[in-house]
């Protein structure tokens, strides 16, 4: 008969073997954001040296002082945010009504219909540079924040509407009937 601590003493390798298995996956996920952190306090003339220096001699925060005083970083991130934004916003605003309908309404040429967003959404983006490029020439769209949006919705849409079609075909019908009372 096998007793609860034999059970207990067979799961101790099997939870250190785990325990090794998760560490060794954690530390290749991690080098690369120590390797980058590593290169960021050390400085210039180290950098680009011959020899490989794990820990840097003479560290430093000149980089993040370049970075923040020399370089317009607060422009470049206040950017970044205004297209993330408008992107997701637009992307979410688009691909909701387009995937609701898509996972309620049955019509001919629905199921073809979201393999193509997969397939449009498989395209790389630089398929896409040219054409947008020559549409947002003319409609002078050319470095405005708008044409970059657009340009970014082109690329979130398909892959938004095909996932949400999923998720509205997962919920019950009868929730929506509830709704309606």
């Amino acid at each position: 008969m096998i007793t609860a601590a034999a059970l207990r003493r067979n799961k101790v390798p099997q939870k250190v073997l785990t325990f090794l298995g998760a560490v060794l996956i954690l530390s290749f996920a991690l080098v690369p954001f120590l390797w980058m952190f590593n290169v960021s306090i050390t400085p210039e003339q180290e950098t680009f040296a011959r020899d490989i220096q794990y820990v840097p001699v003479n560290a430093t925060i000149e980089n993040y002082r370049n970075v923040l005083e020399v370089m317009p970083f607060t422009h470049f991130f206040k950017n970044s945010t205004i297209i993330a934004v408008a992107t997701t916003v637009l992307g979410l605003l688009l691909s909701v009504f387009a995937s609701y309908a898509m996972a309620r309404y049955r019509f001919r040429g629905r199921k073809p219909l979201i393999a193509s967003l997969l397939l449009v959404y498989m395209l790389p983006g630089i398929v896409l540079l040219v054409p947008l490029m020559v549409i947002f020439q003319s409609l002078k769209l050319m470095n405005t924040y708008t044409g970059l949006i657009l340009a970014e919705s082109t690329h979130v849409l398909p892959f938004a509407i095909w996932l949400l079609t999923g998720y509205f075909a997962s919920l019950p019908k009868e929730l929506e009937e509830a709704a309606m009372v």
